[in-house]
């Protein structure tokens, strides 16, 4: 997750804990739970879990069911607290994780352990940390909770949001997000539990209970007209949209980007020759299936615009980068006309996700203003989406689509 996806919200009293974690203790739980033996550890940055990259030796594997090392290594994720309960729901993450890297997606794959499980339970101290709303009552505790373990291929790369954006970058963002649709549409989830987070669009509706939080009269009333269009035209309205498993959370911090022909596997997606980048960076890689549900696929494209939009350069145009996006989309996968009109309503919902829930964490923690970082940073975008029709807007798009020979719904 981005910082500002941090799972489920903790107003109603739920506490999120990370476990108390050092990279000896990695070292051991690595070698005793999946028989590897580390190398090297380090930690990587995660919101409200814990993640480590680890290399290990390829001479001392003890676990069955490994029969080739990954050469970059993994990454041993622990789940906080409160995902932790939910096993049922990591289990259908994993499946659907297997399911894309077997049809030549590049995203992480999950190992199977020393007992053929794709994730863990295991008892580990609670981290105690105010910045993940910890009750200061049980701060002097020792109180242990049980934890998730996963261990998953680590996947090189940098994150999107710490290169420069391009428009042959978003269109890319936009033809990866089309091909994991494609890679998932026929993983069947019949068996799967119901896999809703706080920021799935879904929940949209929710937003209503912390309107009260939000101190500008003005963005309020946006927010609320924005809930009630969205519910309205969106979720009440599925006739003739498109619903499939989504990984819903095309965000800046779960696209990675290497060098232009590094892949990570063998049958990753190749683009077009009106699409080839001219910088040496392409997109390689797509992380963190922690917000995946069935949802309508208009939802997928519309979040990976909605984050174009936000890391858009300051000399270049936010439709543009959008623009290309959606026509990345659209070069793969086949939107109708009115999924593609419901694309700002939905954009616009999801700037709304972003200030609603800034204005909330600051109440919760009124010395923090770094939750107002991206709130802040959206309402301009959300402005000038809401101010101006959809009719404009998709025309604005369907221009990018044309110069790059992209067929737009009619």
């Amino acid at each position: 997750m981005s910082s500002e996806q941090g799972g489920e919200d903790n107003s109603a009293g739920t506490e999120i804990y990370r476990p108390e974690l050092s990279p000896s203790t990695v070292t051991q739980l690595t070698l005793d739970l999946y028989g590897l033996h580390v190398l090297s550890c380090r930690e990587l940055d995660s919101y409200d879990d814990r993640n480590f990259h680890v290399t290990v030796d390829t001479s001392l594997v003890k676990n069955e069911h490994i029969t080739q090392v990954w050469p970059h290594g993994y990454v041993f994720k622990v789940l906080n607290s409160l995902d932790s309960r939910k096993p049922e729901v990591t289990e259908a993450k994993n499946a659907m994780m297997v399911h894309a890297v077997e049809r030549g997606f590049p995203t992480p794959r999950p190992v199977p352990s020393l007992s053929g499980q794709l994730s863990c339970l295991q008892p580990l101290a609670r981290e105690h940390d105010d910045q993940h709303n910890v009750n200061a009552d049980c701060q002097n505790q020792t109180d242990k909770d049980v934890y998730l373990v996963r261990l998953m291929e680590y996947l090189p790369g940098t994150t999107l949001a710490s290169v420069p954006l391009t428009p042959q970058l978003s269109f890319q963002v936009g033809h990866y997000a089309a091909k994991l649709d494609l890679a998932l549409k026929d993983f069947d989830d019949s068996n799967c539990p119901e896999l809703i987070v706080n920021w799935n669009m879904q929940n949209v509706p929710s937003l209503r209970h912390l309107l009260r939080f939000i101190s500008d009269a003005e963005k309020a009333s946006v927010v609320r007209q924005v809930i009630e269009d969205f519910e309205k035209k969106v979720l009440k309205c599925e006739s003739g949209l498109q619903k499939a498993i989504i990984h819903s959370d095309f965000n800046v911090h779960n696209i990675l980007v290497g060098p232009e022909g590094n892949t990570n596997t063998s049958s990753s997606p190749t683009l077009s020759s009106t699409s080839s980048s001219s910088s040496n960076m392409c997109v390689c890689g797509i992380l963190d299936f922690g917000d995946a549900t069935k949802s309508f696929l208009l939802i997928e494209v519309a979040i990976a615009m909605t984050y174009m939009t936000l890391l858009c350069p300051a000399d270049l145009d936010p439709d543009e980068m959008s623009g290309q996006a959606l026509a990345g989309y659209l070069s793969e996968m086949k939107l109708s006309r009115e999924e593609v009109d419901l694309i700002p309503l939905t954009m616009c919902a999801r700037f709304c996700n972003t200030l609603t829930f800034g204005f909330h964490r600051l109440v919760l923690d009124p010395g923090n203003d770094y939750c107002m970082v991206d709130a802040n940073k959206v309402w301009p975008h959300l402005q000038r989406l809401w101010s101006r029709s959809a009719a404009d807007t998709v025309t604005l798009w369907k221009r990018v689509a044309d110069q790059l020979g992209v067929a737009f719904p009619s």
